[in-house]
C-alpha cells in the first residue's frame, strides 16, 4: 500500500500543485534548451520512476520532461526530511528553494510526495496516477522539467517529485548524491575500486557542520584527478566538514577499506583526517583518524564486524580544531576508493 499527498494552492506561496498558478512575483521567460545540459545521476528508484513518468507522458502525447540538477536538489533535501519525519508532508519553502536552484524564471511549478516499498517504484507510480491531482502534475503539458529524490527508511521509499517550467544550467551539477538504496547494491566480491576520480563523479559532494565551511565540492583532472573542498574555521573550534561519498555499497565480504586522500594546511605539517561509514537511519562505523600531508596518500582501514554490511555513505572528515591548527584553512582531496577483499 503506497500514501501520497500533494501540493495545495496557497496564497502565500502564490503556486498551486494542480495546474501551476503564475505567480504576481515570477518574470515569464524563455526556458533554456535542454541541450546542453548536464546528466543527473539517479539511483534505481529515481530512474524507474522517471521512466514511468516520461513514458506515461509519451503515451499521451506529451513532451518528456528533463531530469535537472537544482530542482533534484530541492526535492533531495524534501525527501530526506520526509525519511527523517516518516510523516508525508509538502515543503513550505519550495517557491523560495525552487528560485534558488536554477528555476527562478518559472512561471507554474507543482510537488507530489508519496512513500512506499522501497524495492517498487513501480507501485508509487501507480498511486500517483491513481490520485487525479497526482496524474494532472505528471501531465501538465506546461512542465518541463523536473526533480526527483528517493531516500529509503527501514524499507520505505520517501519520495518527491518537484515540476517546473523554467531552468538555467548555470546552477551546474547536482550538490546532493542520489542516496544508495539496497535494491542498487552490488555485492563486492574481489578488490575493487568503486571511485577513482577521472572527471565530474555526482556521487560525491562537501559537508560542512558548527563553525567550519566547506567550499562547494570542484573536480580537478590534472595527473591523478580528484575531488575537493576548501574547509574554512572561523569563530569557536566546532564542528566538521569534509567530503562524503554516497553508494549502494555491500562490503559484507570486504576486509578493508582503501581511500588516497591529500590534506594542505596554511601552516606546513600533517592534518588528522576521520574516516566514517554510515547507513541512512542506521548505525555509523568510526573507522579511525589518520594524519594526512599535502602529497596524495593511500590509508587503509580494517573493516569491523559491524561494517561489513550494507553501507551508503562513506565521509572523509577534518575538525574545525584540526583546521585552526592548520592555519585556518585545508584543501582536502579525495582521489580514489578502493574496497579490499
Amino acid at each position: 500500500m503506497s500514501r501520497l499527498t500533494r501540493r495545495l494552492a496557497t496564497a502565500a506561496l502564490a503556486a498551486s500543485a494542480v495546474a501551476g498558478l503564475v505567480s504576481p512575483l515570477a518574470s515569464a521567460s524563455a526556458a533554456p534548451t535542454r541541450h546542453g545540459f548536464t546528466s543527473v545521476r539517479l539511483n534505481g528508484f529515481e530512474s524507474k520512476l522517471v521512466a514511468d513518468v516520461n513514458n506515461a507522458r509519451r503515451q499521451a502525447g506529451i513532451g518528456s520532461l528533463t531530469v535537472i540538477a537544482g530542482a533534484t536538489d530541492v526535492a533531495r533535501r524534501w525527501s530526506w526530511k520526509l525519511a527523517d519525519s516518516q510523516l508525508l508532508s509538502h515543503n513550505p519553502s519550495l517557491v523560495g528553494d525552487i528560485n534558488g536552484a536554477g528555476s527562478s524564471a518559472w512561471t507554474q511549478i507543482a510537488e507530489n510526495v508519496g512513500e512506499g516499498p522501497s524495492d517498487n517504484p513501480d507501485a508509487l507510480f501507480r498511486a500517483y496516477m491513481a490520485s487525479p491531482e497526482h496524474r494532472a502534475n505528471i501531465l501538465d503539458r506546461g512542465s518541463r522539467y523536473l526533480g526527483v529524490g528517493t531516500v529509503e527508511r527501514n524499507g520505505v521509499a520517501w519520495n518527491t517529485l518537484d515540476f517546473t517550467n523554467a531552468y538555467s544550467n548555470s546552477y551546474g551539477l547536482t550538490r546532493v548524491p542520489a542516496a544508495g538504496l539496497t535494491m542498487d547494491r552490488d555485492p563486492i566480491t574481489q578488490t575493487t575500486d568503486v571511485a577513482m576520480i577521472n572527471g565530474v563523479d555526482q556521487r560525491f559532494a562537501s559537508s560542512q557542520r558548527g563553525n567550519l565551511k566547506a567550499s562547494r565540492l570542484a573536480f580537478s583532472t590534472a595527473g591523478n584527478g580528484s575531488a575537493f573542498t576548501y574547509l574554512r574555521q572561523r569563530g569557536a573550534t566546532v564542528g566538521m566538514g569534509g567530503v562524503f561519498m554516497r553508494d549502494a555499497l555491500d562490503l559484507s565480504k570486504a576486509s578493508q577499506l582503501a581511500v588516497q586522500v591529500s590534506a594542505r594546511g596554511n601552516r606546513a605539517g600533517k592534518v588528522p583526517v576521520h574516516l566514517y561509514l554510515r547507513r541512512s537511519f542506521g548505525n555509523t562505523v568510526d573507522l579511525g583518524a589518520v594524519k594526512v600531508g599535502a602529497g596524495a596518500t593511500w590509508l587503509y582501514f580494517t573493516l569491523p564486524a559491524a561494517a561489513r554490511t550494507f553501507r551508503n555513505s562513506l565521509d572523509m572528515q577534518v575538525t574545525a580544531k584540526a583546521v585552526k591548527a592548520a592555519g585556518g584553512t585545508v584543501k582536502l582531496a579525495v582521489y580514489d576508493v578502493r574496497a579490499i577483499v
